[in-house]
């Protein structure tokens, strides 16, 4: 009987059968044991699944009195022949807990925060189809118009209050709770539906409705009010007026920065619920080894035949593909 198991570096698989170590050798493609003996390989005697909760290395039932596996595989793992006399394996399953090698980001813009009720600011029934963008979303407009400016922005902040996260932020939370070294999660978004959801260091783009920073360019003050009103605030450490926490029009956003620092280590993108509009994700698509791109229509800016797959339809309802896809992707061992 097999009484332990293990997965070295080099992908080679070692069975413990009465205290002797027996070392299996499989193929990169992780669909069957590549066992270097004719015999083995053709009676189906072991074989190795990959599945989402890792691999699987299934045995037939087998009756003989000498088998031999060679280590040697095209001269990669060394020559050493094991020899093992009246061994039985009987069926039985063994599973590896699963170590990712791929890094997964997801950016997300407005489409999946509007099916929670919150509002775009682009689009048909955006919010600059109603208020002009210089009067509420700029410098400029802040510098003379300060009072607009933080009504504008304690009224999208009480709208917030209520608003809770729908199955495409729960999902991508549980999908970056369940690999939290290989997720990143950015988002164009300056809602916090993402963080009620569950979802950790998550990077905004372009700024964060619950916090308010110093004015002061120099001063690095932030505070989250959650969803309380901004008045004539100042900043504790060099007194000057505190504004939203939001990138204005033709401002600079920092976080672009740290958005180029992610990319460069994605392997596998998936754009989920925006236009394009502001970001060039087309480019982006071009950077890493799997893109996906997902909204609710075509966008007339994305060139969706530079991803490597494309679903439209509401954020919601292609969440469950969007994430079979990329697990499906994701190469493990133990």
């Amino acid at each position: 009987m097999i009484k332990k198991c293990s997965l070295d570096e080099d992908g080679a698989f070692f069975l413990e059968m009465d205290d002797e170590p027996v070392k299996f050798i499989f193929d990169q493609t992780l669909s069957h044991s590549y066992l270097n003996s004719a015999y083995l390989e053709k009676s189906g005697m072991a074989k190795l699944y990959f599945g989402k909760e890792g691999f699987y290395l299934h045995f037939q039932p087998l009756n003989r009195d000498e088998f031999l596996i060679d280590e040697e595989i095209d001269g990669i793992f060394g020559t050493d022949i094991f020899r093992y006399f009246n061994v039985t394996l009987t069926n039985q399953t063994i599973s590896f807990e699963k170590k990712v090698q791929y890094n997964v980001t997801f950016l997300t813009g407005a489409g999946i925060s509007q099916e929670s009720g919150i509002e775009t600011f682009r689009g048909k029934n955006g919010l600059w189809n109603n208020i002009p963008i210089e009067r509420v979303c700029t410098a400029d407009a802040y510098q003379h118009n300060k009072e607009e400016v933080i009504e504008f922005y304690n009224q999208r902040r009480l709208q917030l209050s209520n608003k809770v996260p729908n199955k495409t932020h729960l999902e991508i939370a549980k999908f970056q709770n369940k690999y939290p070294n290989n997720v990143f999660v950015i988002t164009q978004n300056v809602d916090n539906l993402l963080e009620k959801a569950g979802c950790n260091a998550i990077l905004h783009l372009h700024g964060y409705l619950p916090n308010l920073r110093c004015s002061n360019h120099e001063c690095d003050y932030v505070i989250n009010i959650g969803y309380a009103l901004q008045e004539n605030d100042v900043c504790p450490l060099c007194h000057q007026a505190l504004r939203p926490d939001i990138v204005f029009f033709n401002e600079p956003a920092p976080n672009y920065a740290l958005l180029e620092n992610i990319l460069n280590k994605t392997d596998i993108l998936v754009v989920i619920g925006t236009s394009g509009q502001v970001l060039n994700i087309n480019k982006m698509a071009t950077r890493v080894s799997f893109s996906l791109f997902s909204t609710l229509e075509q966008s007339s800016v994305v060139n969706d035949t530079l991803f490597d797959d494309v679903i439209y339809g509401k954020a919601t309802e292609t969440i469950d593909s969007i994430i079979e896809i990329i697990e499906n992707k994701l190469i493990v061992h133990s």
